[in-house]
């Protein structure tokens, strides 16, 4: 019900899953549920990284509040159930995208530029140390070339996502710091994506790291635009509705002027797998 509500962009998709997720936590650990259940395991493995990567693109203050009602150990092992072939994130990294949720919470709390910048790098440099050709998980992999592509764009991803924690108001210090960040990961995702587009099978997999590298490509050149923009153009709805989506919200974002990450994705966008 909730991918259909979100292709016809209808109101009542956030409200579903949110509901789902209030009854799954009711019913247990998503982990073992998801191993027990195995009817409602493909369910319960992607409704969770709609909610996590939805929460991703929007304000913290507009995400799915039931999702922190679940620890991120519990999160990370639903997770590793199996391979998602639209969000092929290796778990590892999937982690660090929790962890800097958890750090977007405490900005929007207002933990002060200091400590927010320490704990940004803290969970930079472990998202650095990640190697993509030793990405291993419990389930069956791709093929060796294949997943080191994948591992190595959410890698890119997930660093320049990692920058993205930061309040509009802060620091120069912090500024400097993640504007040095941005520009050196976009020009890495830019290259990995374009070359990760020419091979069909890999294109449904792109929306979250395109969505992540548009946002950088804000203070990046105007040619670094347009090929974000081609890539998502072509993309179409051939794979889900969001691509067109996508397009259109980083496109007003680039003639906005903004430089933040919640004026990118200042409205919920209910991302669907």
């Amino acid at each position: 019900m909730s991918a259909i509500e979100d292709y016809l962009a209808l109101p009542g998709a956030h409200a579903h899953l949110e509901g789902f997720l209030a009854l799954l936590r009711r019913c247990g650990t998503p982990a073992v549920l998801g191993r027990d259940e195995l009817s409602l395991g493909n369910a319960i493995h992607r409704i969770l990284i709609n909610a996590v990567i939805g929460n991703t693109l929007t304000r913290h203050a507009g995400g799915f509040v039931q999702l922190y009602t679940f620890t991120n150990q519990e999160l990370t092992d639903a997770f590793r159930l199996t391979l998602c072939n639209d969000f092929p994130c290796p778990s590892f990294l999937w982690a660090q995208i929790l962890e800097i949720g958890d750090l977007r919470g405490a900005a929007h709390l207002g933990m002060s530029g200091t400590l927010l910048k320490e704990k940004a790098e803290k969970i930079y440099d472990t998202i650095a140390g990640f190697a993509p050709e030793a990405w291993t998980e419990p389930y069956s992999m791709p093929k060796a070339d294949t997943a080191y592509l994948l591992a190595s764009i959410f890698k890119a991803a997930c660093s320049i996502y990692c920058c993205c924690s930061y309040p509009p108001s802060a620091d120069s210090t912090l500024v400097d710091w993640i504007d040095a960040v941005k520009a050196a990961q976009r020009k890495i995702l830019l290259r990995l994506v374009s070359h990760a587009f020419e091979k069909d099978n890999l294109r449904w997999c792109l929306t979250w790291p395109l969505a992540v590298l548009g946002y950088a490509v804000a203070t990046g050149s105007f040619a670094e635009r347009a090929t974000v923009g081609r890539l998502l153009a072509e993309m179409g709805s051939e794979y889900s509705p969001m691509p067109p989506r996508v397009r259109v919200r980083l496109e007003r974002f680039w003639r906005s002027g903004s430089r933040s990450w919640d004026q990118c994705w200042h409205e919920p966008v209910i991302f669907t797998v």
